[in-house]
């Protein structure tokens, strides 16, 4: 793929040979965007990607440490407590639980005492056998508290699953790979806009990937003459 003929710095295209050389950075795969004749700032781009709710494995076999056959309340932290970590994510970013992903199926191992917990998105943790706990989950710090309505055993765990999310902002950024449909036209930090362009910026009619090295898209925008879907991919 060829390089775009700009004023220094120049964009940095070819997404496969540059991502071999910088083993450090990160794929987001992101949704199509739509980029239209409004400016959008690479803030922008970021706060309409919807992508970056990842799943994690399920978490078998979390204690419930405190259970000792009276007690019916019960606490943690879903965020920390037996979620297989993203060393890389969750080393550097900030952290929200995704509303309505949460499954907690509690049992003794021996199915005698079993219940399974969901959250409803709002925040309310309820489970499912006839006289079901309740609770609730907050999904920015994972806290969560929950009250059976019979004691757990001593020897009671629970299986997790849900997904989460990495809040990024612009500085995370360290590269953008993207796609247009059809022409789209961009302004970058430090690079002379041309007067012939027919719309503010330079014309971008190809995949590239544009890096944040040189501190090309630190103050980017993005428009179209008319409203055109990119696909956008945000390397951190």
């Amino acid at each position: 793929m060829p390089e775009l003929n700009l004023p220094a710095p120049n964009l940095v295209v070819g997404r496969d040979h540059y991502m071999s050389r910088v083993k450090s950075w990160h794929s987001l795969l992101a949704l199509p965007v739509t980029v239209d004749t409004t400016p959008m700032t690479l803030n922008e781009l970021i706060g309409e990607v919807e992508s970056f709710a990842f799943t994690h494995p399920t978490a078998p076999g979390i204690v419930l440490t405190t259970a000792d056959g009276i007690i019916k309340t019960f606490t943690g932290n879903l965020i920390t407590d037996g979620v297989t970590a993203n060393t890389q994510y969750d080393s550097d970013y900030s952290t929200v639980i995704t509303p309505g992903s949460i499954t907690m199926d509690f049992t003794d191992g021996v199915v005698v005492w079993t219940e399974t917990v969901t959250d409803d998105g709002g925040g309310i943790l309820a489970g499912d056998d006839g006289s079901p706990a309740a609770g609730t989950i907050d999904y920015t710090t994972g806290e969560w508290s929950l009250t059976f309505n019979a004691a757990a055993p001593e020897d009671a765990y629970y299986d997790l699953a849900l997904s989460k999310s990495y809040i990024f902002s612009e500085g995370d950024v360290q590269a953008l790979w993207i796609s247009p449909a059809s022409a789209i036209y961009g302004t970058f930090d430090g690079v002379a806009v041309p007067a012939t362009a027919t719309t503010n910026g330079i014309a971008i009619s190809e995949a590239m990937l544009l890096s944040a090295q040189p501190g090309l898209i630190s103050n980017m925008t993005l428009e179209a003459e008319a409203a055109t879907i990119v696909w956008l991919e945000l390397l951190v």
